[in-house]
C-alpha cells in the first residue's frame, strides 16, 4: 500500500472529524465526554506523529490538526475577546506536534514545516495582541493580510535547488590569480542528476499544496472573525473592504499556480472569503440599493470569467494575462490599503 489519492482523501476526513471532535468538546461541560474525548484526540496525535506504516507520509500530516483540536477543546473560554488567544493556543499546539514528527521522520517535512511556520507565527501574533492589549479585529485583519501575500511569496521561497548545481566549483576556482587553467571535456562539467531534479520539484509541489491549504484555512476563518468584530461604521466599511479585495487577490493570483491543489486550494481560499462578504451584506443589508450594490459587481465578475474562457484560451491569452496582473495588483494594494481602516485605526483617531 503506497500513499496517493485514496490516503490524502481519507486522512482529510479525519481531519474534519478532529476539528468537529474538537468544537464539540469544546462546548461541554467538564463531564467524562468532554474528557473522553480531549483524551481520544491527545492520543490519535500521539500515534499519528510515529513514523510507522505504509501511509505514515499523510498520516504525519494529519497528526497535528488532533493535536491543535485537543488544546482548543482545553483552552476554551466563552469571552470573545480571549478567542484569539485560545485559537493561538491551539496553533502552537499544532506546532509542537508537527516538530515532534518531524524530529522522528523527514519525508513528509514539507507539510509539517507550514505546521510549524503557521502555528508559531500564530501564536505570536495572537498572544502578542493579548499582551498588548490589541483588539481582536486587528490581530484578523493582519491573520488576513498576511494570507494575502503569502499567496503571492510562497512560489518564490518553494524551490530550493543546491548550490552545489547551481555553482560550477571548479570553474569557479580558475580566477586571475590562478595559473590553473579551466578544465575541458566532459569531465570538467558539472552533471545534475535527473532524480535530483525530480527530488526537488516534487518537495516544491509539496510545499506549495501544504502552503496553499493554510492559506485557505486562514483566508476562510480570518475574514469571518474579523467581520464578526468589526462594528463601528468605519470599521464594518473597511472590513468588507478588506475581505472583498483579499478574496479577488486569492482568487487572482490562483491563476499563476501551476499546481492542481494549489491552485484548487487558492481558488477555494478566494470564494470563501467572498461567501462569507456575500452573507453578511445579504443578512444585514436587507432589500433594496445596498443588496443591489452586494449584487451587481458578483454578477458583472461573473460575467467578465465567463466571457474570458468563451474566448478559448482564457486567462493563458497574453490580453488578458496583463489584464489579471493588473487587477491582482490593484485587489493586493488596495487590500494592504484597507487594513488601516478594517482594523480600528481610524475610529481610535477619531474617538
Amino acid at each position: 500500500i503506497r500513499t496517493g489519492a485514496f490516503s490524502g482523501l481519507w486522512f482529510s476526513l479525519a481531519v474534519a472529524v478532529a476539528a468537529i471532535a474538537g468544537g464539540y468538546a469544546a462546548g461541554l461541560a467538564p463531564s467524562t465526554a468532554r474528557d473522553v474525548t480531549i483524551g481520544t484526540l491527545v492520543v490519535a496525535a500521539a500515534l499519528g506523529s510515529l513514523p510507522w506504516g505504509p501511509w505514515a507520509a499523510h498520516r504525519v500530516v494529519a497528526a497535528p490538526a488532533f493535536a491543535a483540536a485537543a488544546a482548543l477543546a482545553i483552552a476554551w473560554d466563552d469571552a470573545p475577546e480571549r478567542l484569539p488567544t485560545v485559537i493561538g493556543i491551539a496553533a502552537l499546539a499544532a506546532a509542537i506536534c508537527a516538530a515532534v514528527a518531524r524530529a522522528l521522520d523527514v519525508r513528509a517535512e514539507e507539510g509539517l514545516r507550514v505546521w510549524i511556520i503557521v502555528g508559531v507565527g500564530l501564536f505570536v501574533i495572537t498572544t502578542g495582541a493579548a499582551l498588548a492589549r490589541i483588539d481582536a479585529q486587528v490581530v484578523w485583519a493582519v491573520v488576513l493580510l498576511a494570507a494575502m501575500l503569502a499567496a503571492r511569496f510562497v512560489p518564490q521561497l518553494a524551490i530550493e535547488v543546491p548550490d552545489q548545481y547551481l555553482l560550477d566549483l571548479e570553474r569557479l576556482a580558475v580566477t586571475a590569480w590562478s595559473a590553473r587553467e579551466r578544465p575541458s571535456g566532459r569531465r570538467g562539467r558539472t552533471v545534475v542528476p535527473r532524480q535530483a531534479v525530480e527530488d526537488v520539484a516534487q518537495s516544491g509541489a509539496r510545499l506549495i499544496t501544504a502552503a496553499g491549504v493554510a492559506v485557505m484555512l486562514l483566508a476562510a476563518v480570518a475574514s469571518a472573525l474579523l467581520l464578526r468584530e468589526a462594528t463601528a461604521s468605519v470599521d464594518v466599511i473597511g472590513a468588507r473592504c478588506q475581505v472583498g479585495l483579499s478574496g479577488g487577490a486569492l482568487l487572482l493570483a490562483a491563476r499563476s499556480y501551476r499546481h492542481v491543489g494549489a491552485r484548487a486550494a487558492l481558488r477555494a481560499g478566494g470564494l470563501a472569503c467572498w461567501a462569507v462578504l456575500a452573507v453578511v451584506l445579504f443578512t444585514r443589508a436587507g432589500s433594496g440599493l445596498a443588496t443591489a450594490t452586494a449584487v451587481v459587481p458578483v454578477v458583472l465578475g461573473c460575467l467578465v470569467v465567463l466571457v474570458a474562457v468563451a474566448l478559448g484560451r482564457g486567462w493563458r491569452s497574453a490580453w488578458w494575462s496583463r489584464r489579471a496582473e493588473v487587477a491582482e495588483s490593484l485587489c493586493a494594494a488596495f487590500g494592504v490599503g484597507s487594513v488601516v481602516v478594517a482594523a480600528g485605526l481610524m475610529s481610535a483617531l477619531w474617538n
